[in-house]
C-alpha cells in the first residue's frame, strides 16, 4: 500500500507514501526543478523518474537510489511508462527514448519532423506497443496528435482530433480503450 508522488512545484519534493503508516519517504537527487513522470515497473519492486534535467532515476521501494541514466542532451524528459512485463522503460521529451534498467538506450524515435514536446507516453497492457502524446502547437497549425508504437520504433497508427495539447493517456485495464486528457 504505498504510491509514488512528484511534482514539479519548488516547495514539495518527490516522495513514496505509505498510505497504512503515513510514511513519507523523501526521494533525494531528483532536479531542483522536479520530476514530470514517475511510474512502477510491473512488479511494484523499483520505481523511476523521469526529470528536467533529462534523467532517469531509478529507485527502490525503500526509496534507495539505484541506478541514474543520463540523456545524450540535457532537454527535459516529460513522461515515463514502464513495459507492463519487462524492465525496459518508455521515457519521452523531445523524443521518445526506450531504455533498459542498465541505462542502454534500445531505441530512440523522433516522433514527427515538426519540433514538439512528447507530453504523455503509456504502455499498452499487452506490451506489444505504446501510445504517446504530443503538444502540437494549434495556434501554428501543428495539430496535437496521438500516436502507437512498436518498441522497434516501428509507427503503427496517428489519432487527430484535440485542439490542445495531451497532457496524459491510460489504457484501460484490458487494453481496449484509451483515454486522454489535455489542458
Amino acid at each position: 500500500n504505498i504510491i509514488a508522488v512528484t511534482t514539479q512545484m519548488s516547495d514539495e519534493k518527490s516522495f513514496i507514501f505509505n498510505i497504512e503508516t503515513n510514511e513519507k519517504i523523501e526521494l533525494f537527487g531528483i532536479s531542483t526543478d522536479g520530476a514530470r513522470g514517475i511510474d512502477w515497473n510491473f512488479n511494484g519492486l523499483i520505481l523511476a523518474t523521469a526529470d528536467n534535467d533529462g534523467l532517469v532515476k531509478i529507485w527502490d521501494s525503500t526509496g534507495n537510489l539505484l541506478r541514474t541514466i543520463k540523456k545524450e542532451d540535457n532537454n527535459s524528459y516529460f513522461s515515463i511508462s514502464w513495459h507492463p512485463s519487462k524492465n525496459i522503460i518508455a521515457v519521452s521529451g523531445d523524443d521518445i527514448r526506450i531504455i533498459d534498467t542498465l541505462g542502454v538506450t534500445l531505441k530512440v524515435i523522433k516522433h514527427r519532423k515538426e519540433n514538439t514536446g512528447i507530453l504523455t507516453i503509456c504502455w499498452h497492457p499487452s506490451g506489444d506497443f505504446f501510445a504517446s502524446g504530443d503538444y502540437g502547437h494549434e495556434k501554428e497549425g501543428i495539430k496535437s496528435i496521438i500516436q502507437f508504437w512498436k518498441p522497434d520504433g516501428t509507427l503503427t497508427k496517428t489519432l487527430y482530433g484535440s485542439k490542445s495539447e495531451y497532457r496524459n493517456i491510460r489504457w484501460n485495464k484490458s487494453g481496449t480503450l484509451l483515454s486522454s486528457a489535455s489542458a
